[in-house]
């Protein structure tokens, strides 16, 4: 038997059968369908564009500017730093929330779990609102860096400490 008779069995394998004739068919005419609805609501969305007249260039003329590509070049280059950052901290953070809930010091324990729900149950923008509007009527001053990624990164942790966490259990 030659190394090339046997093919390596994909994920996809083992968990779903594979469809047959009939579904293949089917799949084939609801993507097409799906296909026909997107142009559609595209098609319309631009008519009512071209009605209003939001296609005008006099509202797009500040495209063809490189000043504005240049800031929101830097714009994107800003948020990509901010994920990059917020997701190392809240890998690191996460880890150790995990492995204090895992813990078998109870205050520790309690004080993780605590720490963690309350992490996951606030929403990231309120985080962002709370570290914008808040912390400077209390006179802490940080970077608008800073004031994005931490927030970011503390709702990530309470989210990651939970999959970690799950992880160690199973």
């Amino acid at each position: 038997m030659s190394k090339h008779s046997t093919s390596a069995l994909t994920m996809r394998d083992a968990l779903y059968e594979a469809p047959g004739p009939k579904m293949r068919a089917k799949i084939r005419i609801g993507t097409a369908i799906s296909l026909v609805a997107v142009a559609a609501l595209i098609a319309l969305v631009l008519q009512r564009f071209y009605v209003t007249g939001q296609l005008s260039v006099h509202y797009w003329y500040f495209f063809t500017h490189l000043s504005t590509w240049k800031f929101l070049l830097a714009g994107f280059e800003g948020t990509v730093k901010v994920a990059l950052t917020a997701g190392a901290i809240a890998l690191v953070l996460g880890l150790a929330l995990m492995l204090g809930r895992t813990s078998d010091i109870k205050p520790l324990q309690l004080a993780c779990r605590v720490l963690t729900d309350f992490f996951r149950g606030v929403p990231s923008l309120l985080f962002i609102y709370f570290f914008f509007l808040v912390l400077p009527q209390y006179k802490i001053a940080l970077p608008s860096f800073w004031m994005l990624t931490l927030p970011v990164a503390l709702a990530a942790a309470g989210v990651l400490a939970e999959i970690f966490r799950a992880g160690v259990n199973a």
